[in-house]
């Protein structure tokens, strides 16, 4: 199963989808190595006076990195912050695969540890064996174990979860 496809189809779309957006306040650099993003710049537009005139100026504001596992599969995604010096880690996203799907959790920092916390919630995406649905279970942690929160049955676009 290639699951690539989907996380960076949808990584690519919202790149291509605001940087096509004509009135945005919002801009994208997308660093591309070996056919693999790598990372996300997104910077802010902001007004800055100067000398009884305004000026627009790109701040930045929020930068994602990615990593592939051994299989070229998005397996995390680190989002970072601008504090107006430097990035400062704030989320990341980790995904595991399975046969029959996959699944994404996110953690985040922690300034006092100066770590990520352990996931806290977690989303799984599990193909049905007739390949007609997408079962999805959002899950929180509770303690040491994960309580289904949600649970949604979605049609399945012919394909998207097999390779």
């Amino acid at each position: 199963m290639n699951l690539l496809v989907i996380t960076a189809a949808v990584i690519m779309s919202a790149t291509m989808n605001t940087a096509q957006e004509e009135k945005t306040d919002f801009y994208h650099n997308t660093e591309i190595e070996n056919n693999h993003i790598v990372a996300q710049y997104i910077y802010k537009k902001v007004a800055v006076p100067y000398e009884n005139k305004v000026y627009q100026m790109l701040e930045p504001h929020r930068m994602y990195d990615y990593n592939y596992d051994a299989e070229e599969r998005l397996s995390v995604r680190t989002s970072h912050h601008w504090n107006g010096q430097q990035w400062g880690p704030e989320s990341r996203l980790e995904y595991t695969y399975a046969d029959d799907g996959y699944s994404v959790s996110i953690s985040y920092w922690d300034k006092n540890k100066q770590r990520f916390s352990s996931p806290m919630y977690k989303t799984v995406y599990t193909e049905m064996p007739d390949r007609t649905a997408v079962q999805i279970c959002n899950y929180q942690r509770c303690g040491k174990d994960w309580v289904q929160t949600t649970q949604l049955l979605a049609p399945s676009v012919q394909g998207t979860l097999q390779s």
